[in-house]
């Protein structure tokens, strides 16, 4: 029983066949048909519905395929490709072999076991190459792991090294450690011990804490005992330098002083002198009782200078206390205001936590407020550019007290005065004070808003007084204040007696008392202690780095290479991110320590906090594998920003991975929530601090602020942090910024890191003394500063960041007009945004309550502002309903009190439910914060007339304006009355807090809204009126009833774009797909653009972004330009989709509804055009039929013609003719005689000429008797250009070929033929060139290459020609060709030499250029050009004093002639430099040799070939008829080894043919193609496809999608244009990006398209084999009658084909020229001469490389553009004309990676090189052997070159892959 799918009688037939082959019958059942099989199998099915039948395909799909495709050959590939369709996976060669099996097409099925062959043995050639890279492959591995391997041991064994190092560095640190500890401890035990001493002496600890000063030297020498040197070595002075100090020192006393003025340098202070004293005998040495004395004498000298001295020590004495009341109630937690940080703790002695106030030194006077206020600094005003380190400390100690007193003044001047203090009975305190008994609670009233929102701010406490200036106490405020801000401001005040005793006379209010007082409020001086805290603790090595000179800087280089970590949270761009990163990282090279800070800055989400955070990571887990201390603070302004470290960062991290190190954030309050083992208080950080200071690897996170307190936890001499981060360093002041720096080490890596265009202390510093000293100069601006004023070497240390994360590109206007070069966000799924987007400003007039200061105004104002929420949150519920509305929304205000009132109402009342979720805050506290959408009330600004004072916060200012919008994401919503807004902005311009910034905000903000259409104009009011019938509260119902009442200012509703398209289209008769099928084209966008006037807001509603408006309007001058591009950015933007229905919906949503309809209009205009087209092209397909059948019949008239000739063949031989002889047109001169010879019946022999019956009567009516109507007939034939061979032809056809007739002609042309040769060759003696052709044919093996073209074509290929000897030999090797017209006088250089062009020719330039000038233009430029060839050639080459050596016979070289001649004479030309040889060789046809004297020509030389190839000192050359004068010259010559050497004088002629071919190429260009050539604006047309261009399979010509497809598309689109042919559509890039690819795919996919839709004329470039012009002549009729050819030659060689193919239609529908860019312009159009006038013509090329813009010689040519290639000139032409045009050019792209990854993994030698070998190492600079030295350098590096190629790839092939490239031919 058979198998299921055998076929056991075709695998019994057909066993033989695969046994032949080596083949199975599995093979054939394992191997589908490839598609490319199947078109080759093909070609021979002839009988192609019968084999369809066996091969299972019914008959309804045979008829299908017949009626779908119109040529034989499409049926039989569709037939095949059906089957494969229909079969699928079984579409095998067995099934395909057994229907052919069936079929018995046993020809076809052996074809297809041949392939199949071929394929498997492809297949098995593959595997092999693919298993032995496989072991290859493995082979490689095991070496790598090899070297593995032994690199992992080498580093084990290098790590172990290193450990025992640190090791050992560590007990000796350790050691070290303990030996301070002990002395620590000793130290202090003797300070306890003698503290009854000093307290006795009226002194106390910190007094001792003073600097040993110059003036102190005398007094305390004096006390210091005889034993000096042992005091000395007690404080720690080198035995060397006290040996020293005895040498110098005559006496003791000088000796003392000499030490002490040592002890001085090292900053000794008294108290290490008492203790010096101590240990260099005891406690009870009295030299300490006269330190001390001393020491007090100093303080009562001091104090007695002071007349107030008793009094300041009452006063401190009062202050201890009020900071000791002060104290007790700060320490209840829920009365401290929120602001105030917890009194500092008690510092911690190395050795343990315990804390002693004895130990702790006390901060200078300049620290502590008190004592700084009473010393104003007696520095004069200096500025940053008198900064140095040694008066650093003291230049921000005056300016921050500058500053400080002016918050004073400005404190005291705007809230102390006059105004009532209720306090509540305790029964009456409201709920959200925390009440304690020993508290009294109240508020404040008779306050502005203002000043209660400034003194919230601003003060620490205040001070209550009567009215009469007596005490009551002092209170502190609460912190309900800073979160809801009324018209009261509600303190804590201590119990006292004075309090109750005013509450007693006080008035009974509800609540509580209220009693009258005057208000004193103290500065918030704290802040400012800690500046100067930092300044002091500023170590002296970090200062030189602050202030940096030229020296500091060295170069960076990197030790590690940080890791591309996997981790996406910290990824960054390739762009600038990794770049800034590896600035971080890197160390420098410079000797100053610390080096200098690098700085990081640019706009908001560039990504600064993510560099930092990626940066800590790699140092540290460098630090971790290296095993190395690195200790990291980062610190930040505020507490939002450190949060996102852990939270966006190391805590995401810390999940995924296990962290080999610490990360610890230092915060005020306590987390309990996620990534709490992260976070640490200030008391649980002083409990580990001794822990942590052991930690070799941490990271802390803090603020400026908060990193002061790690001072006295961590300080240590050398510092405690290797990297300090300081993000948000451009928001604070410098004193602020290097609070962190106390704590660096000496060569601490420090980085700043901020945006210096947002908030700052640019606008936040006070005072205009404050602002002189630059105060208002972060640190991050003045090191900008200072590093560019520098110069290049301190610009490495910055990186400039440009490019957005974070918000939407809709956001990106209003902030680039602070920042320069902002870029867009490259992440397409931010973009992808489905909720709104962009800006937005919703008018609605808070004044709609009559009186300006109505106090529910605020309410009214507020509500508006929580509808717009609402509605915002509503369609996010919709859009996404996973929105967190707390973290995506943020309500924003200038003050606190409008946003008190938006967030009370959202509290208040249940409408708001939604809104109270989302996140509340005022512009000043807005920095470090994110949000998806924010919104902006404007109300408050615009009616307070005090915010002028408070304007550094306010939303006008730009800086806030600036950092507000840039915390949205996605949309920002402005809420307010535009006039207003407009005006307060124009009001405020030059207000001092602006920081002389006058940009106009909110001006463009409006105005950008009105152009992108999110201008609202209204609210609406429906919705108030609905909230009235709701709401219950009073307060509510009162605010809406009074919106109500102001009525609606709506716009009624537009049309809805349904409605507008209903009504259109019915008056039209269009349909909705009409608009959604057709696309709008470049035309119809042209006409539409004359009537666009708003095409900003158009562009809008077209869905263009600000940034495609904003490049066009920068593109584009005038109006129209831009109106017309912003239509073709649309239809470029949206591809296939920019129909007409997304046209006419965008111009309905702009409200251009004239526009819409006049897009309609013309879309009616284009269907009917496109009925009318259709109608056209079935008119062309009817003729196109008829063609076909008619193309048949001439087919077959051919058929017969030619077996008519060969039939005749005989006979016409018999009268010593060929068949060319026949195949010469019929001309006038034979008229008569050829009449004579036709028969009777002249009639019918017309109707055989193919001549129309109508012209046969006419020529029976005029033409009298039958000889006249004979001769009227031939004449009408000869203006058909009828031939012989067709006359003889009708006379057959009209008789046979026995007709007497056909003998006659034969007799006739056997006549002419023998008056032929001596006519020709008189004609060939009469002209210099025909000489010159004459003589170059009697010697083809002495010519160059050019020569030997010049064969004979009718002899058979295989013969072996011999040179002819005579004219008449050349005559009978004629090509016979058609009749061509002779050329005109110019394409002659004789004749053309004679007669230079007249000087009015002068004036043209390429300007000037028209259709009716060119030929003459161009003909001028080459005669000019040609004229300087001469001129060049005769000056640099002629001579009078050469040599000429004549060869021997005998002797003559074998590379000059191989068929030795006889007739010729061979030899050499001497005397010449190799420049002039070189020269002569390219640019000289021959050369005439004459007498010395010139007296005598002696010949005419051909240069030899043998001088291209390779150039000596001698030009060789062959004499070809020498003269008698010649022989007689040789024979009086002088005898060399060689032959024979004469003095001979040399003319070169110079290589006129090359101009003979440009001009011809002029001459015979057609005036239709040069219309085409100089095209104008209205020459081009919207360019349409009428095929879509199949993607080939063929990989060789895939392309890619991003220029290349395009220009495909381009090239194979035509054009409606008026202009035929139309303009060149020019393709044109660098190297390597395609173009000839790109042609070859355009010519396959144009021909393929021909070809199946079977045009007539199709032909193009292209060839599938190779022609001599010799055998393309013998072929050219054949190639005439082609109807699909592609031909492929050179510029110059297309030229010989115009005799050939030449027609008045043109021949070539199709022209692709590439290299247009490397051709003079006449060179260009020579494959022009034969276009069609409906051609497409296509340029492509690079005019960056060699081309006439170099090669071109002579001023005047380059005057008439000769210079400039017709690509390049076509280019500016077409920029010149505009848009229109440009869709007709395609620029590859610029030099982009190559994305080829099979070419990027060579394993060969990349890149560039260059070897550095001096050639002269030759002393003689003219020595004959430097340049075989040179050449032997060359050749060495080849030679290694090609050895190390051998070893990679054995099958390496030098011929083709190597090339050696030198300036000249002699090297």
């Amino acid at each position: 029983m058979a198998v299921a799918g055998t076929n056991l009688s075709f695998e019994t037939d057909f066993k033989d066949h695969l046994d032949t082959r080596g083949l199975t019958f599995d093979d054939l059942r394992a191997h589908q048909c490839t598609n490319i099989v199947l078109l080759k199998l093909s070609e021979d099915l002839d009988n192609w519905d019968t084999a369809g039948l066996y091969l299972e395909i019914t008959l309804p799909e045979v008829k299908a395929i017949k009626v779908n495709n119109s040529s034989e050959e499409s049926r039989r590939v569709a037939l095949l490709n059906k089957w494969k369709q229909k079969n699928g996976d079984d579409a095998t060669y067995y099934n395909l072999i057994s229907g052919l099996h069936d079929a018995n097409r046993i020809d076809i099925a052996d074809q297809a076991l041949d392939y199949l062959k071929e394929s498997i043995i492809e297949i098995r050639r593959q595997q092999e190459i693919a298993r032995r890279k496989e072991e290859e492959r493995q082979k490689e591995e095991r070496r790598q792991q090899e070297i593995a391997q032994q690199e992992e041991e080498r580093l084990k064994e290098k790590r172990q090294q290193e450990i025992a190092r640190q090791e050992k560095e560590e007990q000796l640190k350790e050691k070290q450690q303990q030996e301070i500890e002990l002395e620590y401890k000793m130290k202090e035990n003797f300070l306890t011990r003698i503290k009854s001493k000093v307290l006795s002496k009226g002194l106390d600890v910190p007094d001792l804490q003073v600097n040993l000063r110059q003036e102190d030297i005398e007094s305390v020498a004096e006390l210091i005992g005889k034993d000096w040197y042992t005091f000395g070595k007690c404080m720690k002075v080198e035995e060397s330098t006290l040996d020293h100090i005895k040498e110098v020192g005559r006496n003791k006393p000088g000796r003392k002083k000499k030490l002490l003025e040592h002890l001085i340098i090292k900053k000794v202070r008294f108290e290490d002198i008492i203790y010096g004293l101590y240990n260099s005998a005891d406690e009870h040495n009295p030299a300490i009782n006269g330190v001390l004395e001393y020491i007090f004498r100093i303080r009562i000298k001091k104090d007695g200078q002071n007349p107030r001295a008793d009094e300041k020590h009452d006063k401190n004495s009062k202050l201890d206390e009020k900071e000791e009341q002060n104290q007790s109630l700060k320490s209840h937690p829920k009365l401290r205001p929120q602001y105030q940080d917890p009194a500092p703790p008690t510092p911690l002695s190395p050795s343990s936590n315990a804390a002693s106030g004895i130990f702790r030194q006390r901060n200078p006077w300049q620290a502590k407020f008190e004592e700084r206020r009473e010393v104003q600094p007696n520095l004069i005003t200096r500025s940053l550019s008198d900064l140095k380190p040694h008066n650093y400390r003291e230049h921000f100690y005056s300016a921050l007290w500058f500053e400080e007193d002016e918050h004073i003044k400005k404190l005291s001047t705007k809230c102390d005065g006059a105004g009532k203090l209720t306090i509540y009975h305790h029964e009456k305190v409201p709920s959200f004070f925390d009440q304690s008994d020993d508290y009294y609670y109240g508020y404040i009233s008779g306050l502005s808003d203002d000043k209660i929102e400034y003194a919230t701010q601003a003060s620490d406490d205040v001070t209550i007084l009567k009215p009469d200036g007596s005490d009551i106490c002092v209170a502190f405020k609460h912190n309900y204040n800073f979160d809801h801000l009324e018209n009261r401001m509600y303190i804590v005040a201590p119990d006292s007696p004075e309090l109750l005793e005013a509450m007693k006379y006080g008035t009974a209010v509800e609540g509580g008392n209220e009693i009258s007082i005057s208000a004193q409020f103290t500065v918030k001086y704290f802040y400012f202690n800690q500046l100067h805290n930092a300044v002091i603790k500023a170590p002296e090595h970090v200062l030189p780095c602050l202030l940096p000179e030229v020296f500091s800087f060295g170069q960076l280089f990197l030790t590690f290479d940080p890791r591309h970590s996997d981790f996406r949270c910290i990824k960054l761009d390739d762009k600038l991110q990794l770049k800034a990163l590896q600035m971080i990282v890197s160390e420098s090279s410079s000797m100053c320590k610390p080096h200098p800070p690098v700085i990081l800055y640019g706009p908001y989400g560039t990504g600064k906090t993510r560099i930092l955070a990626r940066a800590a990571f790699e140092v540290m887990m460098n630090g971790v594998n290296k095993n190395k201390c690195t200790r990291i603070l980062i610190s930040a302004h505020h507490e939002i920003s450190i949060t996102t470290f852990i939270f966006a960062y190391f805590g995401v991290i810390g999940r995924k991975y296990h962290l080999p190190f610490e990360v610890i954030l230092i915060s005020r309050q306590e987390n309990k929530g996620v990534y709490a083992d992260m976070y640490m208080t200030t008391d649980e950080f002083s409990k580990k601090s001794a822990y942590i200071c052991t930690m070799p690897h941490v990271i802390i996170i803090t603020t400026y602020t908060m990193s002061l307190k790690l001072h006295q936890y961590l300080y240590s001499p050398e510092g405690f942090f290797t990297h300090l981060f300081l993000d948000e360093a451009a928001q604070v002041r410098e004193p602020e910024a290097i609070i962190p720096l106390a704590l660096a080490t000496r060569d601490a890596k420090i980085v700043l890191a901020g945006d210096h265009r947002q908030v700052g202390p640019n606008i936040l510093v006070l005072g205009e003394e404050a602002k002189k000293f630059g105060l208002n100069i972060s640190l991050l601006e003045r090191l900008l500063k200072r590093y560019e004023d520098i110069g290049s070497v301190a610009t490495r240390y910055v990186t400039k960041l440009s490019v957005n994360y974070r918000s939407h590109n809709s956001l990106i206007d209003l902030p680039n007009l602070f920042y320069e070069n902002l870029e867009i966000n490259p992440d397409k799924s931010l973009q992808k945004c489905s909720s709104p987007t962009g800006y937005s400003f919703v008018s609605a007039d808070s004044r709609l309550i009559e009186q300006f200061d109505d106090p529910d105004q605020q309410w009214v104002e507020a509500c508006i502002v929580l509808e717009e929420v609402r509605s915002y949150l509503e369609r996010m519920k919709h859009i996404n309903p996973n929105f967190n509305p707390r973290h995506g929304v943020c309500i924003i205000t200038s003050t606190r009190k409008q946003l008190n009132h938006i967030k009370t109402m959202a509290f208040r009342y249940k409408e708001y439910e939604i809104v109270k979720k989302v996140s509340f805050r005022p512009s000043f506290m807005i920095q470090g914060y994110e949000f998806q959408a924010i919104f902006l009330s404007l109300f408050e600004l615009v009616g307070d007339d005090e915010m002028n004072a408070s304007y550094v916060k306010s939303l006008f200012n730009p800086y806030v304006f600036n950092t507000v919008i840039t915390r949205a994401k996605f949309h920002v919503v402005a809420i307010g009355s535009p006039e207003e807004v407009k005006q307060f902005e124009l009001d405020t311009l030059s207000h001092p807090d602006r920081g002389g910034n006058a940009t106009k905000c909110w001006h463009k903000y409006l105005k950008l809204c009105t152009e992108l259409g999110t201008f609202y104009h209204h609210i609406d009011l429906s919705m108030f009126k609905r909230k009235k019938t709701e709401v219950s509260d009073p307060n509510m119902e009162k605010c809406l009833n009074k919106i109500v009442m102001a009525g609606p200012v709506t716009d009624p509703s537009p049309v809805t774009f349904e409605a507008y398209l209903k009504d259109r289209l019915d008056t039209k008769g269009l349909t909705i797909d009409n608009l959604k099928f057709h696309q709008c084209s470049e035309s119809v966008l042209r006409k539409l653009s004359r009537s666009l006037d708003n095409w900003k807001l158009v562009g809008y509603s077209l869905e263009l972004t600000r940034y495609d408006i904003q490049a066009i309007k920068d593109d584009n001058s005038s109006i129209e330009e831009k109106r017309m591009e912003l239509l073709y950015k649309w239809k470029q933007k949206n591809g296939d989709d920019a129909t007409y229905y997304n046209l006419i919906f965008g111009l309905h949503d702009a409200e251009r509804i004239e526009l819409a309809d006049q897009a309609l209009d013309c879309l009616k205009e284009n269907i009917i055009e496109i009925k009318r087209q259709q109608e056209k092209a079935q008119r062309e397909q009817e003729e196109r039929e008829k063609e076909e059948r008619l193309e048949q019949e001439i087919q077959l008239e051919y058929e017969m013609k030619e077996n008519f000739l060969t039939r005749m063949k005989t006979k016409v031989e018999s009268k010593g003719l060929h068949v060319p002889d026949l195949q010469v047109n019929l001309r006038q001169e034979d008229v008569d005689s050829v009449a004579e010879q036709i028969g009777k019946d002249w009639y019918t022999f017309g109707k055989n000429m193919k001549v129309e019956e109508s012209t046969l009567d006419h020529i029976k009516e005029v033409g009298g008797n039958k000889l006249g109507r004979k001769k009227k007939l031939l004449e009408h034939l000869i203006i058909k250009k009828v031939r012989f061979e067709d006359i003889i032809y009708g006379l057959y056809n009209s008789a046979d070929e026995d007709d007497p007739s056909i003998d006659g002609i034969l007799q006739y042309l056997s006549r002419i033929r023998i008056e032929q040769p001596k006519k020709s060759s008189d004609c060939i003696q009469d002209t210099r060139a025909d000489k010159k052709q004459l003589d170059k044919s009697s010697r083809p093996d002495q010519r160059p290459r050019s020569y030997e073209k010049h064969i004979s074509k009718s002899k058979p290929r295989d013969q072996k020609l011999t040179p002819p000897s005579s004219s008449a030999s050349i005559q009978r090797q004629r090509i016979p060709v058609p009749q061509r017209t002779p050329v005109p006088w110019q394409a002659k250089f004789d004749e053309r030499q004679k007669s230079p062009p007249t000087s009015s020719i002068l004036r043209h330039h390429l300007n000037d250029l028209t259709p009716n000038n060119y030929q003459v233009h161009f003909y001028r430029a080459l005669w000019l050009e040609e004229d300087e060839h001469i001129k060049k050639l005769s000056k640099k080459c002629d001579g009078v004093d050469y040599k000429f050596v004549v060869y021997d016979q005998d002797k003559v070289p074998r590379f000059l002639v191989q068929n030795h001649n006889r007739e010729c004479l061979y030899g050499h030309l001497s005397g010449l430099t190799d420049d002039k040889i070189e020269y002569a060789t390219q640019a000289s046809d021959n050369v005439a040799i004459s007498q010395p004297d010139s007296s005598a020509c002696l010949c005419i030389a051909f240069k030899h070939r043998y001088n291209f190839s390779c150039l000596e000192n001698r030009m060789y050359i062959v004499a070809d008829n020498p003269s008698h004068s010649l022989f007689q010259a040789i024979k009086s010559g002088t005898k060399v080894d060689e032959g024979s050497e004469i003095s001979v004088s040399a003319q070169f002629i110079v290589k006129y043919s090359y101009f003979d071919h440009l001009h011809h190429a002029i001459v015979k260009a057609p005036e239709y193609v040069l219309k085409c050539l100089l095209p104008d604006v209205f020459s081009f047309g919207d360019q349409f496809l009428t095929f879509d261009p199949r993607y080939s399979k063929c990989r060789f010509m895939e392309l890619d999608k991003k220029h290349q497809v395009k220009a495909l598309k381009m090239i194979v689109s035509e054009s409606p244009s008026t202009g035929k042919p139309a303009p060149p559509v020019i393709l044109y890039g660098p190297f390597g990006t395609g173009k000839t690819r790109i042609l070859a795919r355009a010519a396959y996919e144009v021909m393929m398209n021909g070809v199946s839709q079977k045009r007539q004329k199709n032909r193009g470039v292209y060839a599938h084999m190779y022609m001599t012009p010799e055998y393309f002549a013998e072929r050219s009729a054949e190639i005439c009658s082609m109807s699909h050819v592609i031909i492929i030659t050179t510029y110059t060689t297309s030229l010989k084909l115009h005799q050939y193919l030449c027609s008045p239609e043109g021949f070539f529908t199709h022209l692709f020229l590439d290299e247009a860019a490397q051709v003079r312009e006449p060179e260009a159009i020579t494959p022009l001469a034969l276009a069609t006038k409906d051609a497409k013509i296509v340029l492509a090329g690079d005019n960056k490389q060699v081309g006439p813009n170099i090669l071109v010689l002579g001023k005047e040519a380059r005057m008439f553009g000769l210079n400039i290639s017709l690509l390049e000139r076509l280019l500016m032409r077409y920029k010149k004309i505009g848009q229109v045009a440009a869709s007709y050019v395609t620029k590859l792209s610029n030099l982009e990676l190559n994305t080829d990854k099979v070419l990027q993994k060579c394993s060969g030698p990349t890149g560039y090189s260059f070897v550095s070998a001096d050639s002269r190492l030759i002393e003689q600079f003219d020595d004959p052997d430097q340049q075989w030295v040179e050449a032997c350098i060359v050749l060495e590096e080849v030679r290694s070159y090609l050895e190390r190629m051998k070893h990679i790839n054995p099958k390496f092939n030098p011929r083709h892959d190597v090339c050696i490239i030198t300036s000249t031919r002699k090297q």
